[in-house]
């Protein structure tokens, strides 16, 4: 682009903003119309300095350097797994797997050499930030639920004043998804039985991040900082009367958090049962929360990129 206009170096601006999803290191601010300047990502940093004082003798320092690298290889794991059943795969790697927590982790991190299961201990993924997912798709081709990220530290989304401090605004603008996409055998099969079909990386978009993530975050700080934060209980529809858990025979409450039912992205609470209830926000004990994704959205955005 310069080369067209050596003159005017303004002109290139816009597209060295949109390098940020091929940038495995480097990343520009500040974001265009404003002039860009190249700088280290903040999770490549993060990693030189705790590799300095904690080292991990687990680590596994796999030799890429560019995104290109990156996605060859999943293509690699793509032309040997594809179609295949979770399990299968797991049999393969030699990984003895007895539950489904964490499973999609455990097969990443022996893919890339670690036999700790914890993709932390491949140097790659928390140098660069990458964060796997997984998303499983109904035969149709649709998404069957949404999607769990991060779990929120009420303290700090209320102590940070300015989003782009915040660790949510890190979290979406600084990482890379890798998703890898299984597909159901059949209705409500069980998760070892998925057929795997490929993987997907992403990085969201500033405007994505700019809109929907910063109305999340600006809607709950503002619910608990100015005290809105209301807790309610669930009641029947036919007859008004308030539903009860049926392990605990607790009543069944909800706070006002953004919902699924009026946004893309919103909070919701994960637990067994009301026993569980740990976190206590504004004098409110309520289930620890999360910030999830609406499955229809996840599903949109990743019908518009290629498998790699």
């Amino acid at each position: 682009m310069q080369t067209t206009h050596p003159e005017d170096p303004t002109v290139g601006y816009p597209g060295i903003s949109k390098l940020r999803d091929q940038m495995m290191i480097m990343d520009t601010a500040p974001k265009w119309p404003k002039k860009p300047r190249f700088r280290l990502k903040e999770p490549f940093l993060k990693e030189i300095v705790q590799a300095h004082f904690d080292k991990n003798p687990h680590a596994i320092d796999v030799n890429i350097s560019s995104f290109s690298q990156f996605d060859a290889l999943l293509n690699n794991f793509t032309l040997k797994y594809q179609g295949k059943p979770l399990n299968a795969i797991c049999e393969d790697l030699g990984l003895n797997i007895k539950d489904n927590k964490g499973v999609v982790e455990k097969v990443m991190a022996k893919y890339f050499g670690s036999n700790e299961a914890k993709l932390k201990n491949v140097e790659l993924f928390s140098k660069v930030g990458i964060i796997p997912k997984s998303i499983t798709l109904s035969p149709n081709g649709k998404r069957t639920e949404d999607m769990k990220f991060d779990s929120v530290d009420f303290d700090e989304w209320t102590e940070n004043e300015t989003f782009e401090e915040s660790a949510i605004f890190d979290y979406f603008s600084n990482h890379n998804f890798v998703f890898l996409i299984y597909e159901e055998a059949y209705k409500n099969a069980p998760l070892k039985k998925n057929k795997f079909i490929g993987f997907k990386r992403i990085m969201f978009d500033e405007d994505f991040v700019d809109r929907k993530i910063r109305d999340l975050w600006t809607t709950v700080r503002n619910l608990v900082v100015n005290n809105e934060l209301k807790e309610e209980y669930i009641r029947l529809k036919k007859t008004g009367e308030i539903r009860y858990t049926p392990t605990t025979n607790v009543p069944m409450t909800r706070v006002n958090f953004p919902k699924s039912t009026e946004n893309i992205a919103f909070l919701r609470g994960t637990g067994s049962d009301a026993a569980q209830k740990t976190e206590m926000v504004n004098g409110i004990r309520m289930y620890r929360q999360y910030f999830w994704l609406r499955g229809d959205f996840m599903v949109d955005l990743l019908d518009k990129i290629d498998y790699l």
